[in-house]
């Protein structure tokens, strides 16, 4: 706890000194005061106001037993979850100077290929490979459901803002939403094609945005019927689909080495991200977007990292190939400071600016 303590005092006295920087070049800027820094960041729900753009890969660990299949970091910032093709689900405590292990979360039969954490980071959900996602206690590391119905494996898994309820992506075409106080799927939705990554913006989560095989980005509207509210064609197959913060712009990468933003009022593609030598490594491959809205990133198959400026497509960095193997899955920390990738042969990469 000590430990903990003194991190997030470095963090706010960090995002302090980036406010009062920026606050001599824009006069707009309103500098909160600690005590709001100090409880947004702990809610996960503090904006940085300027995500670094990671250039120094300064920590690497061995993390599975095999292939590393996806990662995700969890709201408030103090602990990452790496999933993959040995069943395990496991923990790691975050630090300045890197992450530690912390825990293994066991109970799935197959790989583990989506991870999400609830809003309040008290619960912890894997989708599998086995036809089924489960959820666990952070707490006590026991397994609270089981949610089984895909009759193929399950690609992606969210919560919803009531953490009482989840919504599920599969390879059989459907998504399901599920309620964990019913424990049991409420609803199905047929897509007609296999669902490889969906998301749903934080300001309307009655909202869902799935990517398909069929190189379709769909939206459904969960308050209306099972039909799409609207269908935008992005030319290849999508392999991750990220919203940002803004709730007004789409991410999604596709399987012809591009990715696009979609403005989701008007439905079509406002800008692509390409590089030379950038090739998608598989049809899970997931992008990411900047806390700040201001950078994407993916990685590529070659072990090569890129990163660009959301508003003018710009590369911002080329990060040589500092991996083995493909890039599967990549992320900041919510207060943008670090940035983490993992390939599939079992490594996970922190980076920073410097």
């Amino acid at each position: 706890n000590a430990e903990n303590d003194q991190h997030y005092q470095l963090q706010r006295r960090v995002l302090e000194a980036s406010l009062e920087e920026a606050a001599k070049d824009f006069n707009a800027v309103v500098l909160p005061s600690s005590e709001e820094c100090a409880r947004e960041l702990a809610l996960g729900t503090l904006v940085c106001p300027c995500s670094v753009v990671p250039t120094n890969c300064f920590f690497s660990l061995e993390t599975h037993d095999a292939d590393l299949h996806t990662l995700r970091v969890s709201h408030h910032g103090r602990l990452l979850a790496t999933g993959g093709e040995d069943r395990k689900l496991k923990l790691w405590n975050i630090a300045r100077d890197g992450f530690t292990y912390s825990q293994m979360l066991m109970g799935s039969n197959a790989g583990i290929n989506s991870i999400d954490f609830s809003p309040d980071d008290s619960l912890i959900m894997a989708a599998s490979t086995d036809y089924a996602s489960r959820i666990w206690s952070i707490q006590d590391l026991r397994i609270r459901h089981t949610l089984t119905g895909h009759s193929a494996k399950v690609m992606a898994c969210k919560f919803v803002n009531d953490v009482s309820k989840v919504i599920t992506g599969g390879h059989d075409r459907t998504i399901k939403i599920w309620d964990l106080r019913s424990k049991a799927c409420s609803r199905t939705i047929f897509v007609g094609s296999s669902c490889n990554d969906l998301d749903l913006p934080k300001s309307s989560p009655s909202l869902v945005f799935s990517g398909h095989h069929d190189r379709k980005l769909r939206i459904y509207d969960l308050r209306a019927n099972n039909e799409a509210t609207s269908v935008v064609d992005v030319v290849a197959r999508v392999t991750s689909v990220s919203l940002f913060n803004n709730s007004h712009s789409c991410l999604v990468s596709c399987r012809d080495n591009t990715l696009r933003v979609v403005d989701i009022r008007t439905n079509a593609v406002l800008t692509e991200f390409v590089a030379e030598g950038l090739q998608l490594g598989s049809d899970s491959t997931r992008a990411c977007v900047s806390p700040d809205d201001s950078y994407v990133a993916v990685g590529s198959s070659d072990g090569s990292m890129h990163v660009w400026n959301a508003d003018t497509a710009a590369l911002e960095s080329a990060l040589p190939a500092k991996h083995t193997s493909c890039v599967v899955a990549c992320s900041w920390t919510p207060d943008g400071q670090a940035f983490l990738s993992c390939e599939r042969s079992k490594q996970v990469k922190m980076w920073s600016h410097i």
